[in-house]
């Protein structure tokens, strides 16, 4: 039983069971990867964290491109049952025009299957920062300047209390 559109109401009880045993037992999923922004969760990180628990459900994913009428593929990803359900979601890829076309196509491969994969599987690794708003910095709280007691005079003629120093 193969399910390409499915209504939450046509999707096999055997795939639903796994995957609410899948979503038990499967951990936080880490930021171990470095970006300008911060650490986050890289494709590997979130591959090694759910397919050991996939595939203890009988679940497995697959992803893979294909052509569109436009120039940029679509990306599917497929979540397999054993039992031959299946639940599929294709993305149409967005690839950007730098000046490395390769390295604009290998990015947009990597975004779009982690963010794929974990919408499929219904989590979350971390917030994410990839858009415009990334690269704006949250503003520092102004700390107050500590002014240093002035030489050669009196505690009790100070501008400023030890407090305020």
């Amino acid at each position: 039983m193969t399910e390409n559109n499915p209504a939450p109401s046509s999707l096999s009880p055997p795939l639903i069971e796994a995957l609410v045993s899948f979503h038990k037992t499967v951990p936080a999923i880490n930021k171990t990867a470095n970006a300008q922004y911060g650490k986050f969760a890289d494709l590997e990180t979130v591959l090694s964290t759910v397919t050991p628990h996939l595939i203890k459900n009988g679940l497995v994913i697959s992803q893979a491109f294909e052509p569109s009428e436009g120039l940029e593929p679509i990306l599917v990803t497929r979540l397999l049952h054993v039992s031959g359900a299946e639940l599929v979601s294709r993305l149409p890829m967005i690839i950007g025009k730098g000046r490395n076309p390769l390295h604009d196509f290998g990015g947009s491969c990597t975004y779009s299957r982690r963010y794929a994969l974990l919408a499929l599987l219904g989590l979350t690794a971390d917030m994410d920062m990839d858009g415009d708003f990334a690269d704006e910095k949250p503003a520092a709280k102004p700390q107050p300047k500590k002014a240093p007691a002035v030489p050669e005079v009196s505690d009790e003629d100070q501008p400023l209390s030890e407090d305020e120093r």
